[in-house]
């Protein structure tokens, strides 16, 4: 199904690539997402969402996202899934609208949470089956992969080395939200996201 998405986010939020829209099962799978793209004709930020299911009338609903740290903010929107459906227009598009206290801040879900991870790049992400992880130098430190309910699902270790592929302990997982522990020169805790797309 398409969905054309209009938010209520400020500008700067909306046009930051890190910040995404995404369409969440009830188990917390993402079943698609989008950037926002600028319409110069109504002079409005809108996602054009593209989303699946498993099965027909399935509740979908839209939360903002940052792509890099997984941080999010839940929209008062929900979507019900039809095969070739298509909801919204340019001229009326859904609406997928946050607190207005929420709307322009930048450490809730936009580029202020970038910066915790200074020195660390993981990428694509969201990811299918091939995650890439980057240092600004070369560390020693261990990665786990961890489910919402804190099991480990995989781990690898990296010495002495300033990148790693982590295709080995991602490509087996089911689409969802995980997040990726990072320990040792340097620490962190990234949430990342698997998709079909």
């Amino acid at each position: 199904m398409s969905v054309i998405v209009k938010s209520d986010l400020c500008p700067k939020l909306s046009a930051d690539s890190t910040v995404a829209l995404g369409a969440f099962d009830s188990n917390n799978n993402l079943r698609g997402y989008a950037n926002a793209l600028f319409v110069p004709a109504t002079q409005s930020w809108l996602y054009y969402l593209t989303a699946y299911s498993n099965m027909n009338s399935e509740t979908l609903n839209l939360r903002y996202f940052n792509v890099q740290n997984g941080a999010t903010i839940i929209s008062n929107a929900t979507v019900a899934f039809g095969p070739d459906a298509i909801l919204g227009t340019v001229s009326q598009p859904v609406l997928a609208d946050v607190p207005d206290s929420l709307a322009c801040d930048e450490s809730t879900v936009g580029m202020g949470e970038v910066a915790v991870y200074t020195g660390i790049n993981v990428y694509p992400n969201p990811f299918n089956n091939f995650m890439e992880v980057t240092f600004d130098q070369k560390v020693n430190v261990k990665i786990e992969l961890v489910d919402v309910l804190g099991r480990i699902l995989g781990s690898t270790e990296i010495k002495n080395a300033s990148s790693a592929n982590l295709n080995n302990i991602v490509s087996s997982v089911s689409n969802g939200v995980y997040n990726l522990m990072i320990t040792g020169d340097k620490n962190a805790n990234i949430r990342i996201i698997k998709s079909a797309y």
